[in-house]
């Protein structure tokens, strides 16, 4: 679990909690682009909603979701995207999937989540490079 006591520094690559990781990759003054790694189910749903929101804290922008190394979302790791989303919306800002394919676009397609307007979707991946 990451604490919260922890200053700004986000989660190291490959470095995985409860099942998942998610880690900053490059804050810009659009927004803020986040990794996630592994999988987003029952047992770190709220973990990793968690996370991301510590991770945006007061962050301006998109907040881009890059999903490329996530392996497995359940409807409970959908249902936490779409909290996020409704949050960010409320404070004017978007929430981002890229890099959605495989398991995790199946279950957002199956859940017609793809077809709302709940979050935006880029087709590729982020450029993992800093600036």
């Amino acid at each position: 679990m990451i604490s919260k006591e922890l200053d700004a520094r986000s989660l190291g690559s490959g470095q995985h909690v409860s099942g998942h990781s998610v880690s900053q990759i490059v804050p810009d003054d659009n927004g803020v682009t986040l990794a996630v790694a592994g999988e987003i189910d029952i047992a770190n749903a709220d973990e990793f909603a968690d996370d991301v929101r510590w991770l945006v804290g007061s962050a301006k922008g998109d907040v881009v979701l890059s999903l490329e190394s996530c392996g497995f979302i359940d409807s409970t790791g959908a249902r936490a995207l779409i909290v996020l989303a409704r949050e960010l919306q409320m404070r004017g800002q978007t929430l981002v999937l890229s890099g959605l394919d495989g398991e995790p676009r199946r279950v957002l397609e199956l859940t017609d989540l793809l077809e709302g307007r709940a979050f935006a979707i880029r087709g590729g991946a982020p450029d993992m490079s800093a600036e």
